[in-house]
């Protein structure tokens, strides 16, 4: 199928076709721009809606935030640990 894709949903970086059924989205279909058209592959015909969307792709930055969360926490724990060493030593004396 191939359609005219409206003034109002050109600029996006993603659109998808769904298929409608009772109101509801029953499937998202992958779709294509070709020379200001809108491109898809269907088995049968029926209530379609074009979903045009930006899609950011957020870079990776590698700043490892679990790592560094758990070694603090472990860090922690290993300092009350000591801490609470010391004092039962400092008791027994």
């Amino acid at each position: 199928i191939r359609i005219a894709l409206p003034e109002e949903l050109k600029g996006y970086n993603q659109y998808e076709v769904v298929y409608i059924s009772n109101d509801e989205i029953k499937e998202t279909i992958p779709a294509i721009i070709e020379d200001g058209y809108i491109v898809f592959e269907t088995s049968h015909l029926s209530q379609y809606g074009i979903v045009a969307k930006n899609v950011v792709n957020n870079p990776n930055t590698s700043d490892n935030i679990i790592t560094s969360i758990v070694l603090f926490v472990i860090s922690i724990v290993a300092t009350g640990s000591l801490v609470i060493i010391n004092r039962k030593k400092q008791l027994s004396k």
